[in-house]
């Protein structure tokens, strides 16, 4: 099976409401992307190999696409994005492999690797899940849209996991910069972990939603965090996923 998907991730400081930057905080910016590859997707294993290319700076349309949801909610806009990251292309390449350990009827773990190596963003990432539910098929693990694996699997349901998830990384231009008008001076921790937990329901053998909720240790260190800090955000993730047969 093929996917081809489009993504945009967006990035703001920890105090929001700041025009001018810290330097020793994440920089304002955005990632548009676009996603592409192949699948093999079986009842005990999943593989994928794909591609990705997307752009930073204001090309990335994160100013705008903020803009928009926020004025929709009436939340004050983001002052900092004159200071966003500056233009970057970047490519890259995707590799991911999961296998499912059925440990009863209505239980399985699924252990999870991946490889994303680019020119902006280079890491290797694990996982371990716990799974829960009716008819448990397939060994996809939740994750946020830009990691997020395609396709549906398994027959009509609850389900849920638990789980952990690690990831080393080499380097990361969106945490490093180069940023309009300042030299951001944070950087890119090498090791970052995280704990979730998700609940979905799958609609017979085409769609399927899932809320998932994390906790991620802070992926960059800079003055803006104490020494030692792994600080780190909760994170949510409405995944609504559907499957078209031809």
């Amino acid at each position: 099976m093929s996917f081809v998907s489009i993504g945009q991730n967006i990035y703001t400081q920890a105090n929001r409401r700041r025009t001018t930057p810290l330097p020793g905080d994440r920089p304002v910016g955005a990632w548009l992307y676009l996603r592409g590859g192949a699948v093999m997707d079986g009842p005990a294993r999943y593989d994928m190999v794909g591609f990705e290319i997307g752009l930073t700076g204001p090309g990335a349309l994160g100013q705008r696409a903020q803009n928009t949801v926020h004025d929709i909610i009436g939340v004050t806009r983001v002052p900092g994005w004159r200071h966003q990251l500056r233009p970057r292309t970047g490519v890259a390449l995707l590799a991911q492999s999961a296998r499912r350990i059925p440990l009863g009827e209505r239980t399985d773990l699924v252990a999870e690797g991946r490889l994303h190596l680019g020119n902006l963003d280079t890491h290797l990432g694990a996982a371990l899940g716990l799974r829960f539910g009716q008819a448990l098929d397939g060994a996809r693990l939740p994750a946020e849209a830009s990691h997020a694996a395609p396709g549906v699997r398994g027959p009509a349901g609850w389900h849920g996991v638990v789980g952990i998830r690690a990831r080393a990384v080499a380097f990361d231009g969106l945490v490093e910069g180069p940023a309009y008008g300042y030299s951001p001076t944070v950087r890119a921790r090498p090791f970052v972990a995280e704990g979730f937990a998700g609940l979905g329901y799958r609609f017979a053998r085409n769609a399927e939603v899932m809320f998932v909720l994390s906790r991620r240790s802070a992926d960059f260190s800079g003055a803006s965090l104490a020494p030692g800090s792994f600080a780190g955000h909760t994170i949510g993730i409405i995944r609504l996923a559907w499957h078209f047969d031809h």
